[in-house]
């Protein structure tokens, strides 16, 4: 069996597995003045506690200054709802807290084995160039350029 068939062999063998974004952490509570949970929990949410994609925020007893930071895995806000005069608003840094309040987004899909490997198979056969290469000039040529741009080097190198 060549390399290639085994390749092949191990593609099809490793599959790929089912899919649950909409279950996979999304983010965490970075922030938290008030009392907040999620849409169908009965428990209240608490600081740095993880969030899956789609859930959406709920203040049930909103006071002003009541406030929710979410971020992504990565720690960048996401997210970021204030309350005022008993309504809770979702915030953008460029039009303020007027928005009613998504949900969170959905996990991005992670690729499966199956793809990572077809990719790295694609990639194999596509010929790409190595992203780093280095360029060096070797020989006399470049020792005769030096010595032409540096004439007192020229005549300490001659023999005498």
């Amino acid at each position: 069996m060549t390399w290639a068939g085994a390749l092949l062999a191990a593609i099809l063998l490793a599959g790929s597995g089912p899919s649950a974004s909409a279950q996979q952490k999304v983010g965490y509570v970075l922030q938290m003045e008030g009392t907040w949970m999620l849409d169908g929990a009965s428990q209240p949410l608490g600081m740095g506690q993880a969030l899956p994609g789609g859930a959406l925020l709920l203040n049930a007893a909103p006071r002003d200054e009541d406030n929710v930071v979410v971020a992504d895995l990565k720690g960048e806000v996401i997210k970021t709802v204030r309350c005022k005069s008993g309504a809770c608003k979702e915030c953008h840094e460029s039009a303020g807290c007027h928005d009613p309040i998504r949900p969170l987004p959905n996990a991005e899909d992670k690729p499966t084995t199956f793809g990572t490997m077809l990719d790295a198979v694609l990639e194999l056969f596509a010929g790409k160039p190595d992203r780093y290469s280095i360029h060096r000039v070797r020989g006399s040529e470049s020792v005769g350029r030096r010595a032409e741009s540096n004439p007192s080097a020229s005549r300490s190198n001659s023999p005498q």
